[in-house]
């Protein structure tokens, strides 16, 4: 397993973009320390709201690469982030199916964009 993937050699600090329960979407957030169901995370523009216990699924880190994969679920194609690398190809989440779990994506269904990466 990726560390960043089961939470390991994550810890506060760490740059992040996270579901945000207000609107489920992504945005930008720093993890603070270690929670019951994952992280807390404080998003950026929401410093008012006591932070988030977030799930380690629904945490996205730099090096994260925006691209198209194909979301097996439906067999279509949609704006994705690929993430670690797995054993048959990269973790994959999907933009639009934040609370669905990362897939395990084969390098031939994710169809990267030139040199662009995740950010606001």
């Amino acid at each position: 397993h990726n560390s960043i993937v089961d939470g390991e050699g994550l810890q506060e600090g760490v740059k992040c973009r996270a579901i945000y329960y207000g609107d489920g979407v992504y945005h930008s957030a720093t993890l603070l320390r270690r929670a019951r169901k994952g992280f807390l995370v404080a998003f950026e523009g929401y410093e008012g709201d006591k932070p988030q216990d977030t799930p380690v699924e629904e945490l996205l880190f730099p090096g994260w690469t925006q691209c198209e994969a194909l979301y097996y679920a439906e067999n279509n194609i949609y704006q994705a982030f690929r993430g670690p690398k797995t054993s048959g190809g990269y973790i994959v989440g999907f933009a639009g199916f934040e609370l669905d779990p990362l897939q395990d994506t084969k390098d031939k269904d994710i169809f990267l964009a030139k040199s662009r990466t995740a950010r606001d």
